[in-house]
C-alpha cells in the first residue's frame, strides 16, 4: 500500500519572529519545541490542537474517499501519545493512543478513522509524561494514495513582499523528491513596488 504525506507534524514556527502557539501549545510543565521535533520534560503536556497543528479531518472526508488518516513519529523515552479529535462542537476525545517506555528511536504508527467529521472537526496529536523525558521527531500525518495524483497548484495573496515569496518557493523546490523538475511560475502584477523581483527566480 502507497502512502502520501498529507501534513508535517511541526512543533514550532520557520523563524524565531512565528509564535510557537501556532504549532504546540504546552499545557502543563516544560517543553523545548523546535521546527521538526519536540523534547517534554517530566510531568509535561504538548497539544498540537493549533492553527498549523490541525489535521482538517472536515476537509479530507468531504473532497476525498480517504477512509483513516496515519500519524508517524519517531519516538525516544517514555509517555503517552494520542490523537484527539473534535467535532463541529468544538467537543475533544481520544480516538487513538500509544504508550511508550524506554524507547529508542521507536517508530510509532497512531490510525485513526476520518468518518465523523461531515459537520465539522479535526485531528491532532497530544503528548504527555509522568516521570520520564519523551523526544517526539519527524512527526507526519500520512493516507492512502489517491488516484489519480494531480498536480499540486500554490497560490500566494501577497502585496510589496517579494523576498517571502521567493523563500517559500525555495523551501518547495528544496523539499521537492525531484528537484530536477521543471516548476513553471506565474506572477501577476497589481502594482506591486517589487514584482519584478520574482522575475530573477531561478
Amino acid at each position: 500500500m502507497t502512502f502520501l504525506t498529507a501534513q508535517r507534524g511541526l512543533f514550532a514556527g520557520p523563524a524565531p519572529i512565528v509564535s510557537k502557539d501556532l504549532y504546540s501549545e504546552v499545557l502543563a510543565g516544560s517543553a523545548v519545541r523546535d521546527r521538526e521535533a519536540v523534547r517534554l520534560a517530566p510531568g509535561t503536556k504538548v497539544s498540537g490542537n493549533t492553527y498549523f497543528g490541525r489535521f482538517p479531518a472536515s476537509y479530507w472526508q468531504r473532497w476525498t474517499d480517504v477512509a483513516q488518516v496515519e500519524f508517524r513519529v519517531i519516538a525516544s523515552g517514555a509517555g503517552r501519545i494520542s490523537i484527539r479529535a473534535s467535532d463541529s462542537a468544538g467537543d475533544a476525545r481520544t480516538v487513538a493512543t500509544v504508550v511508550v517506555d524506554a524507547a529508542n528511536n521507536e517508530r510509532v504508527r497512531l490510525v485513526a478513522r476520518v468518518d465523523r467529521y461531515v459537520d465539522g472537526g479535526a485531528l491532532w496529536l497530544e503528548a504527555s509524561t509522568d516521570s520520564a523525558e519523551l523526544v517526539l521527531e519527524a512527526g507526519c500525518w500520512s493516507v492512502t494514495k489517491c488516484e489519480p495524483v494531480r498536480p499540486t497548484v500554490v497560490v500566494m495573496c501577497t502585496y510589496n513582499r517579494a523576498d517571502d515569496c521567493l523563500r517559500t518557493l525555495d523551501a518547495l523546490h528544496l523539499a521537492s523528491c525531484d528537484q530536477s523538475q521543471d516548476w513553471p511560475l506565474s506572477t501577476t502584477d497589481k502594482r506591486m513596488r517589487d514584482a519584478a523581483t520574482l522575475l530573477r527566480f531561478q
